[in-house]
């Protein structure tokens, strides 16, 4: 269930973090372009050549959505609607209502079996957000311009291309790639990602290892020879997980809006472009340099100049 006082705590914590990622991000990247190439999911991506519908000459490598960002989409709409939708009221409010009271015992089982509903919802939520190839890519973009490093062209998530063994698996980029590279940058970010993410809950969750009871989750992959393993989560730190989690992805979507703003603005003074950077490894290793060019009121990009 989300809460109102928890969200807008969370919130009030959260925004003077994201407020010097920006700064910090602006300052650090090494081409003035990086963070645009990272709003604009740039990617290498060998399908294209495939495509002879385009009106110019195919290119490995590629801005806009794809089919990743398309699946982004999809869930980001998901994920609103639910929070759009659901009921915030206060946590002690709550909690109270849920206390046992021999007199409202049938009104306190509905009301946690709603919640044992939401909580499940939730979970489901969770695991949209933490494996999704559109959210750990440009975290992990961020987390390289925040380290001072270029945009990396050739990212890939293991196992998408069954013929190509290159790249790391999610749970390798989320611990190593993404949440421990905040620790020293900007550690009150870094004790957000890790807090929010926990690679056996997040399994537990995708492969129903799982059970409810009363308002607790109790996880079937718990390994009692391994002191980090979790037996199980009360739904008040389930809450506590789920609030983190929902708040930085919020955020982290308020952030990308934001960096788009910004290249709008400078872009106004330039011809409506933005000059951005290629670390090319095909046909030839070489570096090379392009615009990007926006719209009016649009405020989305192209390589390729409007006629407007």
């Amino acid at each position: 269930m989300l809460f109102k006082n928890v969200l807008d705590e969370k919130y009030r914590t959260m925004i003077p973090i994201f407020n010097d990622l920006l700064e910090m991000a602006l300052n650090n990247q090494t081409h003035v372009g990086d963070l645009l190439l990272l709003h604009e999911n740039a990617g290498y991506n060998k399908e294209y050549l495939k495509h002879d519908n385009l009106g110019y000459p195919p290119d490995f490598y590629v801005i806009g959505l794809q089919v990743e960002g398309h699946s982004d989409i999809t869930h980001y709409n998901f994920i609103g609607d639910y929070v759009n939708k659901s009921s915030k009221i206060i946590q002690n409010d709550y909690l109270d209502l849920v206390k046992y009271d021999k007199d409202r015992v049938e009104e306190i089982n509905d009301l946690e079996q709603k919640e044992t509903m939401s909580v499940q919802i939730e979970m489901l939520i969770y695991i949209k957000i933490w494996e999704s190839d559109t959210f750990i890519k440009k975290m992990y973009q961020l987390a390289r311009v925040i380290n001072g490093e270029d945009y990396d062209w050739h990212f890939k998530v293991k196992g998408h291309d069954k013929k190509d063994t290159g790249g790391f698996t999610r749970s390798v980029l989320l611990n190593n790639h993404i949440i421990n590279r905040f620790e020293h940058t900007l550690p009150k970010l870094h004790r957000y990602l890790y807090n929010s993410y926990n690679t056996q809950i997040r399994n537990a969750i995708a492969h129903s290892q799982y059970f409810i009871v009363g308002r607790n989750i109790t996880f079937n992959n718990h390994r009692s020879n391994n002191v980090d393993s979790m037996s199980h989560i009360t739904f008040d730190n389930w809450c506590t997980l789920f609030h983190e989690t929902i708040m930085l992805y919020s955020m982290f979507n308020d952030f990308l809006n934001k960096v788009n703003n910004i290249y709008y603005d400078l872009s106004q003074e330039n011809g409506k472009s933005i000059e951005t950077r290629i670390n090319r490894t095909y046909p030839i290793k070489e570096t090379k340099f392009f615009r990007l060019y926006t719209r009016d009121h649009f405020k989305d990009w192209s390589p390729h100049k409007s006629e407007d």
